[in-house]
């Protein structure tokens, strides 16, 4: 029995602390214009920290055009709720019509240290450090 139980751990692969089992799927997008420019947004859940969010657009020759998004929080300061997010993307140039676009979306966890490294509005969230 005890070659068993070491047989299944030596071949289960491992598993990073901080990985999630939550399906990959494709966000739902929503889709507002106003005037020339086409305003898509997609809502995620999140740890309830505080936390700092860049988006941007590749448009590159790729179809169809990759709308990214990386959220930052400390990893230092995680509360046990959840919160919703809402990212926003601006497109000039876009109609109501064109509506094919692709999300890659990540969430990264940096300690306070790694927060500091970066500056500028990264740091922000290194000074809320505290405990529960």
């Amino acid at each position: 029995m005890t070659r068993l139980t070491f047989l299944a751990l030596f071949l289960t692969p491992a598993l990073p602390a901080t990985a999630e089992f939550r399906p990959k799927t494709e966000p739902e997008l929503t889709y507002k214009q106003d005037g020339d420019t086409l305003i898509v947004s997609t809502t995620v859940t999140i740890n309830g920290s505080d936390h700092v969010l860049l988006t941007s657009v590749n448009r590159t020759e790729q179809n169809p055009p990759r709308l990214r998004y990386t959220i930052f929080q400390n990893s230092d300061v995680l509360v046990r709720g959840e919160k919703k997010v809402t990212i926003e993307w601006r497109l000039k140039g876009y109609k109501d019509g064109d509506k094919s676009f692709k999300v890659v979306g990540q969430v990264v966890m940096l300690n306070t240290e790694e927060l500091k490294e970066l500056g500028g509005k990264a740091a922000v969230l290194a000074k809320g450090l505290y405990w529960w």
